[in-house]
This record gives structure tokens, C-alpha cells and sequence, in this order.
């Protein structure tokens, strides 16, 4: 949305600049907090040879606590915001200060937590694109609040699934194999926080078929392959990647946008080319997907 609004005066030769921006939403979420949009809107006149006016509005967040709170819980709750907002508009926006103020007679003024000198390492981070973000503000602005809330309520669930998928959608120093592993690694948390994925229960599983398998391995085989089997039996109980996957795509709707996605030939190249990146193996008979290919799956 505009920050400012510019009107021509009568005359043809006077602008009138109008700060237009103001309080779009207010919110109360999860954990006592409540979040509203907050801003920084200042001009700059430079007279002499070079004459000079220049407007500059900065969009900020404000989260206030009726009870005190520690300066931890409020970058929790920046950086679920920010995560929300860069899902929202396909970016990964980066903070250039953050400061804290208890509000109470006597207390301290604000006190800088975070500013731009922390985030140079960042400064080619991608704003939203106006106008092609996938979701505007506007699209959702009748409703900005209830997403914001759920997104809160959810977010020890999402949360974790949205940082994977920014490391591999938005991350310009990753290479294609890293950006890859980013976004399997979402997609298996999220099927797990949503669809649970266990063929028995945890609990049961180390009670009544753990015990069983570790007793099976033969007492003659060398240490370390004796550690590597409990380990490959320790979560026998949790779903593969290749069924979760299979899970997730039945999901897709069954439209051409998704065809490529939903073939089975795609879900075990992808099975195959994360277990060689992340176990070492040899290729051998497996489709692993590389250079073009490799790309061409990250996009769909």
C-alpha cells in the first residue's frame, strides 16, 4: 500500500505530498501479545546549488505485552511475523533495528537490540515484488488479522516448515544441491506436523519392537555396523521420505498444473537424489537428479 499520495495544485507547478499511511491493523496473538503495524515517515529539504526534497517512510512492526517480557520473546514473535510476510510475498525481508522500551514511569527508554551493522551481511536480501507478490496486503486485508492469529497459533508447527522453504526458495548462497535439501527438509516437516507419518506409536514401538530387533543382531558382527543397524531400527516406527511424499502428492489437485508433480517417476528421483546427497552413496542404479533437472525439480 502507498505510503504517501501525491496531488498537483491548481497552478501546474506545486505538488502536494500527503503522508497517507496509518494504523492498518492491530492484533492480539498467541503467548499475551499484541502486534500492530508501526512506521517511520520523515522529509529532508537540502537548499544550495543542488536543491533537494525528499520523503522517506519506513514500514516497522510494534508488539507490546501488558506484562513485563524478556527481549528474547519479542524477536520470537518479529521473527514469526517476518516469516508469515516473506511467505506472503515471495521475498525474505531482513531487519535494520529492533529496539525494546519498557513503558513504565522511570523505567529505561528504548534500548537497541538489533541494527543495521548486524544485518550488512544481508543487505541484498529481496524486498516484495509490488504488484506480483503471490499475496498482496490488499488481497487480505479484510481478513490480515484472523491470518495473523492462526498463523500464531500454528507456528510451532509451521514455523520450522517456513524457515526450510525460505533456506532453499530465497537463500541467493546456496548452491542447487543445498537449496534442494532446504525444501525436502520442508516438506517432510510438514507432513509430519500435519499427517503424522508413524506406522505405531513412539511409545509402543520402543516398548514392544525395539527391544526385539536390537536382540537379533548377531553378536559376531563388528561394532560399528552393530551401531549402524540400531540406528537405522532406533525410528523404525516413522514414515519414509518416499511415502510421504507419495502421501503429499495424492494431496495435489488433480489439475495440469500438478501433473508433473504427481508422477511417480519424479518422487523416486527425488527419494534418490536426497539419500545420495545426504548418505554418500553411489549412484549406481539411481536416478539422481542433476544441473538442469535438478533445477527444473526445485521449481515444481
Amino acid at each position: 500500500m502507498p505510503a504517501f499520495e501525491i496531488q498537483q495544485v491548481a497552478d501546474e507547478r506545486t505538488f502536494c505530498i500527503r503522508h497517507i499511511r496509518d494504523l492498518l491493523w492491530q492484533t492480539p496473538v498467541a503467548g499475551g501479545l499484541m502486534i500492530s503495524n508501526n512506521f517511520h515517515a520523515n522529509r529532508r529539504v537540502a537548499f544550495g546549488p543542488d536543491p533537494e526534497v525528499s520523503f522517506r517512510h519506513l514500514d516497522g512492526v510494534l508488539i507490546t505485552s501488558d506484562e513485563p517480557r524478556s527481549v528474547a520473546d519479542l524477536l520470537r514473535a518479529e521473527h514469526a511475523f517476518r516469516t508469515l510476510i516473506n511467505l506472503l510475498g515471495d521475498c525474505q525481508l531482513e531487519v535494520q533495528e529492533i529496539h525494546a522500551n519498557a513503558n513504565v514511569a522511570g523505567g529505561p527508554g528504548d534500548v537497541e537490540c538489533y541494527d543495521a551493522r548486524v544485518a550488512a551481511a544481508f543487505a541484498t536480501r529481496e524486498d516484495a515484488k509490488v504488484g506480483i507478490a503471490p499475496v498482496s496486503y490488499v488481497d487480505v486485508a479484510a481478513d490480515f488479522s484472523a491470518v495473523l492469529q492462526r498463523w500464531f497459533d500454528l507456528h510451532d508447527r509451521l514455523g520450522p516448515i517456513g524457515n526450510l522453504y525460505l533456506l532453499g526458495k530465497q537463500n541467493r548462497y546456496l548452491d542447487l544441491q543445498n537449496i534442494f535439501l532446504g525444501l525436502i527438509q520442508g516438506l517432510e516437516r510438514y507432513h509430519r506436523s500435519f499427517h503424522g507419518g508413524v506406522f505405531m506409536l513412539p511409545e509402543q514401538y520402543a516398548a514392544d519392537v525395539r527391544p526385539v530387533l536390537y536382540a537379533a543382531i548377531p553378536d559376531e558382527l563388528d561394532e560399528s555396523l552393530r551401531d549402524r543397524l540400531r540406528s537405522a531400527i532406533r525410528f523404525g516406527y516413522d514414515y519414509s521420505l518416499r511415502r510421504r511424499l507419495r502421501e503429499l502428492v495424492l494431496l495435489l489437485p488433480e489439475t495440469p498444473t500438478f501433473a508433473e508433480a504427481k508422477n511417480p517417476a519424479l518422487v523416486a528421483q527425488t527419494v534418490d537424489t536426497r539419500n545420495c546427497l545426504v548418505h554418500q552413496l553411489e549412484p549406481g542404479n539411481m536416478h539422481v537428479l542433476i544441473g538442469a533437472d535438478l533445477h527444473h525439480a526445485i521449481n515444481i
